[in-house]
C-alpha cells in the first residue's frame, strides 16, 4: 500500500559534515545552487564552462566532471532538463551512483518521470544512497519565489530542509519517493490548461474591445482567479518556456497512456504550445 503523505515536515537536521554538490546550472538550477552555496562549501558541475564560471565568481568550487563531484560530495542537487539527462548524470561508471559513498543523498530538482525516480531510488538503495525528489515551481525569473514539492525518506528530507527552506518560500511534502515528481507533472497539466484558458478568454474579450487589464482585474476578483492571468504578458509563450512545457506534457501524456488515463485538456494545450516551441 502506498504510504500516505506526512502530515507535518520532519524537523530539519544540521548540514554539518555534508559536502554540498550541484549538477545542472541552467537559469533555474543556478538560482537553487546559489542557495546551496549560502549553506556551505559547494562544488558544481555543468557541461557549459560559462555556467560554472558564473558560480565560481560567487565562491563555488568547480568539478572536472560528474564522477569527480560524486567522489567529493555527499549531498548533491541535480537540476537537469529531462529523463535522458538525469539518467546520464546518475547512472553508468562515470555517473553519481557509482562514485558517491554510502550515506549520500541525491536531491532531484528536475521535472522528470516518477517512474525514473523510483528506478534510481532502487538502484541507489543497493549502494546505501538515498534519493529525494524535490522538483520546483517558480524561479524562472530572478527573485521570484520558489515552491518545492518533496518526496522521499523522512530522515533524508530532514537533512535537506535547511537547503530547501532557504531556497523557496514554500515546501510541501508529498509522500514517498516519486510522489513529488508526479505532483510536479500534475502541476504542469493544470498550468498549461490555465494558459490555454487565459489565452482564449483574453482573445474573446479583445473582440469586444475590452482591455486585458480589465479582464485581469475581473478574474482576480472573481472565481476564475489565476496567477497565470495575474502575470499575463500576452498570448505568445516564450520559445524556451514553451519547449519545456511541451516536454513536460509529452511526459504526462506518455505516462497517462500507460495508465489508460485520458488527458484531453493536456493534449489540447500541447497542440497550442507546439508552434511557440518551434520558434
Amino acid at each position: 500500500m502506498r504510504e500516505k503523505p506526512a502530515a507535518t515536515a520532519p524537523a530539519p537536521t544540521s548540514l554539518t559534515r555534508r559536502q554540498l554538490g550541484f549538477v545542472g546550472l541552467g537559469f533555474q538550477g543556478t538560482q537553487i545552487a546559489r542557495r546551496y552555496l549560502e549553506n556551505g562549501e559547494l562544488l558544481v558541475y555543468d557541461l557549459r564552462a560559462q555556467a560554472m564560471e558564473r558560480l565560481a565568481k560567487e565562491g563555488a568550487l568547480l568539478a572536472d566532471d560528474v564522477a569527480a563531484l560524486g567522489r567529493r560530495c555527499n549531498l548533491i542537487g541535480i537540476c537537469v532538463v529531462n529523463d535522458d539527462q538525469l539518467a546520464t548524470v546518475a547512472l553508468g561508471s562515470e555517473g553519481l551512483l557509482e562514485n558517491t559513498s554510502a550515506g549520500s543523498i541525491l536531491v532531484i530538482h528536475a521535472t522528470v518521470s516518477p517512474d525514473l525516480v523510483l528506478d534510481l531510488a532502487s538502484a541507489a538503495s543497493r549502494r546505501g544512497v538515498l534519493i529525494v525528489d524535490a522538483p520546483v515551481s517558480g524561479g524562472k525569473v530572478a527573485g521570484q519565489p520558489m515552491t518545492f514539492m518533496v518526496g522521499g525518506d523522512p530522515d533524508a528530507i530532514a537533512q535537506c530542509l535547511p537547503l530547501l527552506g532557504s531556497v523557496g518560500e514554500n515546501v510541501t511534502l508529498t509522500g514517498t519517493t516519486g510522489t513529488a515528481a508526479a505532483a510536479k507533472l500534475a502541476h504542469q497539466i493544470i498550468l498549461c490548461g490555465n494558459l490555454l484558458a487565459a489565452k482564449e478568454g483574453m482573445e474573446f474579450a479583445q473582440t469586444y474591445g475590452i482591455p486585458a487589464d480589465v479582464i485581469k482585474q475581473i478574474t482576480r476578483l472573481g472565481t476564475a482567479q489565476s496567477k497565470v492571468v495575474d502575470r499575463w504578458l500576452g498570448p505568445v509563450v516564450p520559445s524556451d518556456t514553451a519547449k519545456l512545457l511541451v516536454k513536460d506534457l509529452d511526459l504526462c501524456l506518455a505516462l497517462s497512456a500507460d495508465r489508460s488515463l485520458a488527458l484531453p485538456g493536456a493534449r489540447l494545450a500541447r497542440t497550442h504550445l507546439e508552434p511557440h516551441a518551434q520558434e
